[in-house]
């Protein structure tokens, strides 16, 4: 997937080209716009522009760069990242399956035990909560 073909409502994941920011960032993309807009959401684009200009100086300039609202949500909080199709690092962008909530049960366990088994899917990846019922 090339940065170019990212769209609203997508969810995806990439990193930056900066290589300062090694952040990996997930979410779902709210808009496209120009500069004009982006810098109303992220008055610091520049700095962070500059930076990647610093090892790609082949970039447009940042008036001339179109951008991505990205809503990212991690432990229940949502934050908004903006940045410049040029800016991320399209070898790393993919396009993410929307995923589902499923209820797993498990029989034969006391409240003693589940923290374990919890503890256990969260080292395999896996997004885990506890309802105890």
């Amino acid at each position: 997937m090339q940065p170019t073909e990212i769209r609203v409502q997508d969810r995806i994941k990439f990193q930056s080209r900066n290589s300062r920011d090694q952040n990996l960032y997930v979410g779902t993309v709210e808009a496209i716009c120009r500069y004009t807009v982006a810098q109303t959401i992220d008055r610091d684009l520049i700095p962070y522009h500059t930076q990647v200009a610093k090892e790609y100086p082949d970039l447009l300039p940042i008036e001339e760069q179109d951008f991505v609202i990205l809503r990212c949500v991690q432990d229940n909080v949502s934050k908004t990242i903006v940045i410049a199709f040029e800016w991320i690092l399209s070898s790393s962008l993919e396009q993410v399956p929307l995923t589902t909530t499923q209820d797993v049960r498990f029989y034969g366990k006391t409240d003693a035990q589940m923290p374990d088994i919890v503890n256990f899917l969260k080292s395999h990846g896996y997004q885990v909560s506890w309802i105890q019922k």
